[in-house]
């Protein structure tokens, strides 16, 4: 039997301070001007995916279980961030934290054992990450790499709360 519920797809994301977030998106937009590169995410407020999107039935129950788990977590420091280009993307990546890390994990587990929702291989090797651009000509790619690379200052990141993000619900973002 068909059900719709099972379609809607979520994320888990660590939500940066506002701060950063309009300082990064600043110097972005500024030096893609002549680019002219995705700037999808920058729709939103940039953040650090802590789950890839998956499929989930219950909602409701869900984001609660998420909240629980999170909000013991209070606010990670997540050491600073270096631009690299990874296939058709530019990502800031965060040093290596446990602490997020750990937090990703127990996303993880939590989902599984609950909910039956499978560990994929991003998962599997997760690194933290912003991204900045996905998507476009690989030559102007590697331009606003090279430009973001002397503009992006490479700064300690917190997650200051997280949010599920839903795509059914119009791409609503839930703060947990």
């Amino acid at each position: 039997m068909y059900n719709e519920a099972m379609d809607e797809l979520f994320w888990v994301v660590g939500m940066i301070p506002d701060d950063i977030n309009d300082q990064i998106k600043e110097i972005c937009l500024k030096e893609n001007e002549d680019l002219r590169l995705s700037e999808r995410f920058f729709k939103n407020s940039l953040h650090i995916s802590m789950k890839r999107t998956f499929h989930c039935e219950y909602f409701e129950k869900m984001k609660e279980d998420l909240k629980h788990l999170l909000t013991s977590k209070g606010e990670i420091y997540c050491g600073h961030t270096h631009l690299i280009k990874i296939k058709d993307m530019l990502w800031l990546t965060l040093d290596e934290d446990e602490k997020i890390r750990k937090v990703h994990q127990e996303i993880d587990e939590l989902l599984q054992n609950r909910y039956n929702v499978p560990i994929d291989t991003f998962d599997k090797n997760y690194l933290p990450h912003i991204t900045i651009f996905h998507k476009g000509d690989p030559d102007n790619l590697l331009k606003m790499h090279e430009r973001l690379l002397e503009k992006l200052p490479s700064k300690e990141i917190k997650i200051s709360r997280y949010a599920i993000g839903s795509k059914i619900r119009e791409n609503d973002i839930f703060d947990v």
